[in-house]
């Protein structure tokens, strides 16, 4: 359910109850998350409530839940690299039967001839990675195992082969999962622009 400014309202009003049954003052009343922004934008978040939990809308510009980047914020915060550890030309569906992976699932495929794919070494012990999207154009994610993903690409390139490093953009689970991972190298930079 998507929170509304009456829904809010009756949490302030409960605040209100509480300090008055408790007698002191509650400093904070919480009204949500990213879900909520919109109502502060359209200035219908109540009075009362004075925080929100915006996380995701503050690291990657984006409002899930109702499904839409926030124009006025960024959303190029966050971003994965890979190494590639293997690059090869190869058919895109498997010689032989198709079994259920490590994670109980059946992988799909779809009969695209040959191409060239690519595995970069990350994997689903460290990343959600239905999260990630290739920075570069031409790029697929087609699954992964736990430590590896697996990329195909439309044409080759001289930048993708062995040691060669991929850029992704993130969702919020996949940078949750990365930002949690002792296994994955995190560096800050701060840029003006």
């Amino acid at each position: 359910m998507l929170p509304s400014a009456a829904a809010l309202h009756r949490l302030c009003l409960a605040k209100e109850t509480l300090e008055r049954e408790l007698g002191y003052r509650i400093p904070i009343c919480s009204g949500g998350s990213t879900s909520s922004l919109a109502l502060l934008e359209q200035n219908e978040l109540p009075k009362g409530v004075n925080h929100l939990r915006i996380g995701e809308a503050v690291l990657l510009g984006r409002d899930i839940v109702r499904q839409r980047m926030i124009p006025w914020l960024r959303s190029d915060t966050a971003r994965l690299e890979a190494e590639i550890v293997e690059a090869l030309l190869k058919q895109s569906l498997p010689d032989g039967d198709i079994g259920v992976d490590a994670f109980g699932n059946v992988p799909p495929f779809e009969d695209e001839g040959e191409q060239l794919r690519l595995i970069a070494a990350i994997g689903r012990q460290d990343v959600k990675i239905e999260g990630i999207s290739p920075l570069r154009e031409g790029l697929k994610v087609l699954g992964g195992s736990s430590d590896h993903t697996i990329i195909a690409a439309d044409t080759p390139s001289k930048e993708l082969c062995w040691g060669g490093v991929l850029g992704f953009s993130v969702n919020y689970a996949a940078m949750l999962t990365l930002m949690t991972s002792p296994y994955v190298f995190k560096e800050y930079r701060y840029t003006n622009n």
